[in-house]
């Protein structure tokens, strides 16, 4: 009897340290020291990744000396900073600017790793149509509408409406193209109307007027958008996809419709605030 009490005192004992290490822990959180992407290359920082992706290459090679932290899904760790469980997550800069102007206790640090190509996907028999798509994007980026559309849908507080634009009146073909609209503001259903919306949606307005074409849309997930890709369901998909290198066989891809960047978002407290200039 006398054994199980003291195997109960040091038991809680134990738990009382734990409990108290872990807030002093917390406390020791450094705060107000991060400056640039760089500083996050530390012990002193835990710094999430999203599993598979260039994101997670990046993070587990160029920030090795931090506690490398993998998530499911982007929503998490966005949580996850906020409740202080990790410092920093490593993401495109258009999904985190637009995450970013939304939440004033997340801020993305400055500074980038590499590039990212967000790329319209085709089947290999789609050479003709890419070639086209790839005509309209480099006209969308070099006459203002690309740093007019990244301006509404990735840095503005409010979900902006899609402008008019006209459509064909007497379309000469039609273009399956695959969407997913679980990845806002890419792609998102309204909620008063359950219409498609956003960046994806407008720029595909864009195209069918510049093709005199008419789009036909699958909303679809990004493993079903691949094989209705890869089963000649449809022409192309455009859903904020990666260029994967490791489909050379299975799909082509397009010219950059977005500049993108691997960047960190963290929790604001943990920016240094800038020095105020002494008069």
């Amino acid at each position: 009897m006398k054994k199980f009490w003291i195997i109960a005192i040091l038991l809680c004992v134990g738990i009382y340290f734990c409990g108290h290490s872990s807030l002093d822990d917390s406390k020791k959180k450094p705060e107000g020291t991060l400056e640039r992407i760089d500083d996050l290359n530390s012990s002193k920082y835990s710094v999430g990744v999203p599993l598979g992706g260039k994101a997670m290459q990046i993070g587990e090679n160029q920030f090795s000396n931090a506690r490398i932290c993998y998530f499911n899904n982007p929503k998490t760790a966005y949580d996850a900073i906020l409740q202080r469980k990790t410092d920093a997550f490593l993401f495109s800069s258009h999904a985190l600017d637009f995450i970013d102007v939304r939440n004033p206790d997340l801020t993305v640090l400055p500074g980038v790793t590499e590039r990212v190509d967000i790329a319209v996907a085709f089947s290999p028999e789609q050479g003709d149509l890419r070639y086209e798509v790839n005509k309209f994007i480099t006209k969308f980026k070099n006459d203002g509408t690309y740093e007019d559309m990244y301006n509404r849908w990735f840095k503005s507080r409010k979900l902006p409406k899609i402008p008019h634009i006209d459509r064909p009146t007497n379309p000469k073909r039609t273009i399956r193209v695959g969407v997913c609209s679980q990845v806002p503001p890419m792609c998102f259903r309204t909620r008063d109307e359950d219409e498609l919306s956003g960046f994806d949606i407008e720029l595909l307005r864009r195209l069918a007027s510049n093709l005199n074409a008419r789009i036909e849309l699958h909303d679809l997930d990004f493993h079903t958008l691949f094989e209705a890709l890869d089963e000649g369901r449809i022409d192309m998909g455009l859903a904020g996809l990666n260029k994967d290198e490791k489909r050379p066989d299975q799909v082509i891809y397009s010219k950059n419709y977005i500049d993108s960047y691997i960047v960190a978002i963290v929790h604001s407290e943990l920016v240094k605030a800038p020095e105020k200039s002494r008069k």
